[in-house]
């Protein structure tokens, strides 16, 4: 269970980080129902594939570890850990295996490179 802050904590927290109240306020008006301020941008964060998720789009490309892993330029063992579920894929690597979820004829074009 979260602590509650004291009207004190919560000033100080106004003034350090006055935008946050106004960007909650802002997302709690467009959930329900309302419309974002002109040039309030919401990114959505798509979380790297889990292990099963990594398996899943391997087995559907018809590939083996150690060739999605050469594709990615990675080493075998790293791409194992990341199907294990003891590290994950981040950053450039994880989009790139969302890509290669929705467009996998783009296998062709990584064979090449």
């Amino acid at each position: 269970m979260a602590a509650k802050l004291t009207a004190a904590q919560m000033k100080a927290m106004d003034k350090k980080f006055p935008e946050a109240r106004a960007e909650a306020k802002a997302l709690r008006a467009y959930l329900e129902g309302g419309k974002l301020p002109a040039g309030f941008v919401v990114t959505r964060h798509r979380m790297p594939p889990d292990r099963d998720e990594l398996r899943k789009i391997r087995k559907s490309l018809g590939l083996s570890q150690a060739e999605l892993a050469g594709l990615l330029q990675t080493p075998k063992k790293t791409y194992q850990n990341w199907e294990q579920g003891l590290r994950a894929p981040l950053g450039a690597v994880g989009v790139l295996l969302r890509l290669l979820e929705m467009k996998p004829e783009l296998v062709a074009d990584l064979k090449a490179v």
